[in-house]
């Protein structure tokens, strides 16, 4: 089991074992709080109190596990609101790729610092956290479990951060009663469906094999879009950024 190459578009990578590819986006958060959060960890946003989003990346003050707490509380917030509230007039690509670069704590010559500060203010300002990278969102967990529950299936295999080591598991697991447990690559072969989570990404890439779309559509579930002929992996990076084999 290996994730996809950047090297060649998605589609031909898993050409004759899926029919069509779609791109979820590990969404935007927030985490509203409860008693059991100090006062000092909160912050109003529209009126709500919540988990201020200045917590992300510093010491836990709140005495609670962010994960498992977003996946139990968490509120999901998308790409396009937030795009069309920092940044409407700059094209949904180069938010994005913004949105990426934040997301796995970098800069980068090509990402303008100052449409990163524009994301990073205004998430502050909303308690929003910015979107999980190299894993599915644990805010995102339930969602799948619905997804994968109406494509069908019951159980999945799932594999490790290196995709070499597999365990079966209940989609059960996947409901907000349950911890999270650092989903990165999800697989039911009798149903021809795979998702995947990448180093660095936050996004998974979603396999279906023709069976699978007849049960269920992942738009109905996720935020994204189909893979063309001519998406990789690193689907925000330029084409040129890397070489490339096709």
């Amino acid at each position: 089991m290996a994730s996809p190459s950047h090297k060649i578009p998605i589609l031909e990578w898993w050409e004759g074992f899926y029919d069509k590819v779609f791109i979820a986006l590990n969404p935007f958060f927030r985490l509203p709080s409860t008693d059991e959060i100090p006062v000092s960890s909160v912050m109003l946003a529209n009126g709500l109190s919540y988990i201020s989003s200045k917590e992300a990346g510093t010491d836990n003050n709140c005495g609670v596990d962010y994960d498992d707490y977003a996946k139990a509380h968490g509120e999901m917030v998308s790409w396009s609101s937030v795009h069309q509230a920092v940044c409407p007039e700059e094209p949904f690509k180069k938010f994005a790729l913004c949105t990426w670069i934040s997301s796995c704590l970098g800069t980068r010559h090509d990402v303008p610092p100052e449409l990163q500060g524009r994301i990073k203010e205004y998430c502050a300002s909303q308690a929003l956290f910015l979107p999980t990278d190299d894993m599915l969102s644990p805010v995102l967990e339930p969602k799948v479990g619905e997804f994968l529950r109406a494509a069908g299936v019951s159980s999945v295999d799932q594999y490790d951060e290196f995709r070499t080591e597999k365990e079966r598991c209940d989609v059960e697991l996947f409901t907000s009663a349950h911890p999270t447990n650092g989903v990165r690559c999800i697989h039911s072969p009798t149903t021809g469906l795979i998702m995947d989570w990448q180093f660095d990404g936050v996004e998974g890439i979603i396999g279906l094999s023709a069976r699978a779309l007849e049960a269920v559509s992942p738009e109905d579930y996720f935020e994204g879009f189909y893979a063309d002929e001519n998406t990789y992996s690193d689907w925000l990076n330029p084409r040129d950024f890397f070489p490339r084999e096709a």
